[in-house]
């Protein structure tokens, strides 16, 4: 009797282990479910025609490269007024290129003629860099001539601030000049006696039997400004 009872506990004892393997059968197989598939070549699991890159953005590239170019218009003002002062002789319809590059190579390095676009006025000049291609430069610079045209003039020697007695002295030796075609040489040789430095190329002249106006434009390197009248005594 004993013996059968034995028996008969061993067999539960059996029986109770089965629900254990079952339910750690069960926990593997959700594990091996879980496992990444690490032999799978780029593409494959996906249906044909899916596009991989999808989602990414074909311009990506394109802002990166832009920044890279260097934009002449962020000069500070007091850098452009400063060039401005130093490009006087430029504002014009014909500015110099050379002149030009040469002043902006202070700040950009490597830049050369064919890397600009340069419009000219008497007030403006407009410099633009197209950032085309390899040109490594982009945007805009605006300088204005009003910035340096006080500093530029006052170094300028006036030739119209002479005072009256002066100009009344001079018209007396240059009497002989006063005609529709008076002699630059003549003119220029009795200016220099107020004027040191003063040449026929400084000035124009515009002769009457009554009057002489002589004029300094003060262009470019020219260091004499101003309009001097006199009159026939």
């Amino acid at each position: 009797m004993k013996k059968s009872k034995f028996l008969l506990l061993g067999s539960v004892a059996s029986l109770a282990s089965i629900p254990f393997v079952a339910a750690k059968c069960g926990e593997t197989k959700d594990e091996e479910e879980k496992k990444p598939e690490v032999d799978k070549k780029p593409g494959e699991g996906k249906e044909p025609g899916q596009n991989t890159d999808q989602g990414k953005n074909p311009e990506t590239n394109a802002s990166p490269k832009e920044e890279t170019k260097t934009d002449i218009s962020k000069l500070d003002e007091k850098t452009k007024k400063e060039l401005s002062k130093q490009l006087k002789g430029e504002f014009s319809e014909n500015p110099s290129y050379d002149n030009i590059v040469k002043e902006l190579q202070k700040h950009f390095k490597g830049l050369n003629k064919k890397h600009i676009l340069v419009q000219g006025s008497k007030d403006k000049l407009k410099i633009t860099a197209t950032g085309v291609g390899s040109n490594p430069f982009r945007g805009t610079l605006l300088l204005s001539n009003n910035n340096g045209e006080s500093s530029a003039k006052s170094t300028k020697t006036d030739i119209s601030k002479l005072d009256e007695k002066t100009k009344k002295e001079l018209s007396k030796q240059l009497k002989g000049e006063f005609s529709e075609n008076p002699s630059y040489d003549n003119i220029v040789k009795e200016l220099q006696k107020h004027f040191k430095g003063l040449n026929k190329k400084h000035i124009l002249v515009q002769g009457s039997k009554d009057k002489l106006k002589i004029t300094a434009t003060g262009v470019g390197s020219n260091p004499f400004r101003g309009t001097l009248l006199l009159s026939k005594m």
